[in-house]
């Protein structure tokens, strides 16, 4: 049983990493309840007609528009009128939750300087452990023509962006090679050997 004092796991990856999988067994696994949040949860919130393919009604929500990178055919993230005031209001929630008493368990698809800008400012000052959700983009593209819930191409889309050189973590884990089991003791394990997590904050010093 792991014993951790109230702290915010910040899990980043790209879609079907498995960053869900590993959220969930993390709450399972510690000794107290988690809340397992993100902006995922907000976009849930509206109807499916809101999200999806662009046409005029995702335009307004959160839509996916097609586009060709180096022969392949990928689907580029975007966010409409409606989707920013959902983003914006997200973030003020995720913003209260992190002051209470409760642990935070984030996923997120970091793939912008601003959208990681947002989430260093809300969770300035917390015991943040950052933790790197990676796995080989052919695996996350078998994922995702398994799952049938994914639009094919959307996470080569990003893929380069969420994991730049320049980002650290206090731990990375590699999806293809472990379970969403394994890798929730990697990190408990990690979290335990070391009290004081050091790369969050260091990031938020290089961004001001």
């Amino acid at each position: 049983m792991h014993s951790i004092s109230k702290m915010i796991i910040f899990l980043n990856g790209p879609s079907s990493s498995g960053k869900t999988s590993i959220a969930k067994c993390i709450q399972e696994k510690y000794r107290k309840p988690l809340i397992h949040i993100g902006i995922f949860v907000f976009m849930d919130l509206i109807h499916s007609n809101f999200k999806g393919v662009k046409d005029k009604k995702t335009s307004l929500g959160f839509y996916f528009t097609p586009k060709t990178i180096n022969g392949n055919k990928v689907y580029s993230f975007n966010v409409g009128p409606y989707g920013e005031k959902i983003i914006k209001l997200a973030f003020k929630c995720m913003k209260l939750l992190s002051k209470g008493e409760i642990g935070l368990v984030v996923e997120e698809v970091i793939s912008t300087e601003k959208g990681f800008a947002n989430y260093l400012s809300i969770f300035k000052n917390q015991k943040v452990y950052f933790v790197g959700v990676k796995c080989p983009l052919k695996v996350i593209e078998e994922r995702e023509k398994k799952r049938g819930n994914r639009i094919c191409g959307q996470s080569r889309a990003v893929f380069s962006r969420v994991h730049p050189k320049k980002r650290e973590y206090d731990i990375e884990i590699d999806t293809s090679k472990f379970s969403p089991e394994q890798c929730a003791d990697m990190i408990l394990d990690y979290i335990v050997e070391n009290p004081k997590p050091g790369a969050w904050n260091k990031l938020y010093r290089k961004d001001l």
